[in-house]
């Protein structure tokens, strides 16, 4: 064993000494190679060491290098102010890149592998080492103003977390635009909710496309593009919108695609919600001003008053009068212009043919006469009249004889007489006049049929 030790040294001395070259298994060394170990079944064994015992060599000279056993193992080098583990191009047992650590360098943070303040990558492959994510990339934010922000540039592109700088931790693809100001303006943007912001960077619904809006009422700027597809409703999904090919937006009620109606200003509709919804107001006669800003504007566009028409009791009819205008009345009261004119047939009395009438009028009174006298003759004596005396008293009797007697004048009176009843001669045939009376009270009729209690509304919008 001396001996074989010996003759090595020797071999190591006269190589360096006639070549400044090492070769070790080849006696002949790469010309490129200060030393060069040549074996086709064995290799080159560097210092093996923990990490602890790496950290503890004493003045590393740049280039020194060692395997790791423990920790993320394999070989590291030293570039002169920190360790370097040389990652390898297997899709397992990578190194994160991270801040943290032990080395230090003339950039920012320390750590295994620390990139500056602008890397130039030429395809890294670079991965986690877990299970979960077999490849990623972990970036640790350094502290920037009051957030924690970090970024991946990618030519005038940035993936970019917290786009706000107030230390939300979103997630934004942004541009950087120059001009006159070079502004780094987000054209999207996930929060930590899940919300989806196209041109937008707080978004407040699960996708936002508002384009700078002032707050949550505010449309801001912007349109959604929709495409047609031939997918079942029950395959796309309730809630899965579409443009058809007849012009229309439908969306999937899970079962089947439904067309969305989309009313116009001034479009009437009646159903049992009881106030005003999505732009449809109720009409009940109130003041037009108790409206809102816009919807006053369509109102007044659409002719309506100071006040919104009371549609209570009321049915939509086009009668040609104003439009909007509430008219008519649910009674009517029917007059002899309304009634059917109808000729009655000839009516035939009990008595047929030629017939008499009995009349038995009531006591009749005369009218007023003036002064007069009556003239009547009576049976009687002369002793108290005026009559000459012819005969005389006789036995047993009394002789009377009948003088002419005339009343004396008296003032106005009258005289009632009782008329007897009559019998007509008999007549031939003949007709008579009847009027009948109805009996009726023009009492209106009241002509409302039987109801479904609604609300009837305008669409003014908001």
């Amino acid at each position: 064993m001396k001996k074989s030790i010996f003759t090595i040294f020797i071999l190591l001395i006269a190589t360096t000494f006639t070549q400044a070259q090492v070769g070790i298994g080849t006696t002949s060394p790469n010309g490129s190679a200060q030393l060069d170990v040549n074996s086709t079944n064995k290799g080159f064994l560097p210092p093996r060491m923990t990490s602890a015992q790496r950290i503890g060599i004493t003045s590393p000279v740049a280039g020194l290098m060692v395997y790791q056993t423990d920790g993320t193992a394999g070989l590291y080098y030293y570039d002169g102010s920190a360790w370097i583990y040389i990652i390898n191009t297997s899709t397992s047992s990578m190194l994160p890149v991270a801040n943290g650590g032990t080395g230090v360098t003339s950039s920012t943070g320390t750590g295994n592998v620390v990139l500056s303040t602008s890397p130039t990558l030429t395809t890294p492959i670079i991965a986690s080492g877990s299970g979960q994510w077999a490849q990623s990339l972990t970036i640790t934010p350094t502290t920037h103003g009051t957030s924690q922000r970090a970024a991946i540039w990618i030519d005038g592109w940035s993936l970019l977390q917290d786009i706000q700088g107030n230390g939300t931790k979103n997630f934004s693809i942004g541009q950087t635009v120059t001009g006159s100001t070079t502004t780094y303006p987000a054209r999207l943007v996930i929060n930590t909710v899940g919300n989806i912001g196209i041109g937008n960077e707080t978004p407040n619904a699960r996708l936002d496309i508002r384009t700078n809006p002032s707050s949550t009422t505010d449309p801001g700027t912007g349109f959604l593009g929709i495409g047609t597809t031939s997918t079942a409703a029950n395959t796309a999904g309730a809630g899965a919108v579409r443009y058809n090919t007849i012009g229309a937006i439908e969306y999937s009620n899970g079962s089947s695609w439904v067309t969305l109606s989309n009313p116009n200003f001034g479009d009437i509709k009646t159903g049992i919600q009881s106030a005003d919804h999505n732009g449809w107001v109720r009409l009940n006669g109130r003041l037009k001003s108790s409206l809102t800003t816009t919807q006053q504007a369509q109102a007044t566009a659409l002719g309506i008053g100071t006040n919104l028409p009371d549609a209570t009791n009321a049915f939509l009819v086009q009668n040609g009068t104003t439009l909007g205008s509430v008219t008519g009345s649910n009674q009517r009261t029917l007059t002899q212009a309304n009634l059917p004119n109808v000729n009655f047939p000839t009516a035939t009395s009990s008595s047929a043919g030629s017939h008499s009438h009995t009349v038995d009028p009531g006591t009749v009174t005369t009218g007023l006469a003036g002064a007069h006298s009556h003239t009547g003759s009576v049976g009687g004596s002369n002793w108290n009249g005026g009559g000459a005396y012819a005969g005389g008293f006789a036995a047993g009797g009394f002789g009377f004889f009948t003088p002419t007697l005339t009343i004396n004048s008296a003032g106005d009176h009258t005289h009632s007489v009782v008329i007897p009843s009559t019998t007509s001669s008999t007549a031939v045939g003949h007709t008579h006049t009847v009027n009948v009376s109805s009996g009726g009270s023009s009492t209106p009729i009241d002509i409302v049929p039987i109801s479904l209690s609604i609300n009837t509304f305008i669409y003014l919008g908001n």
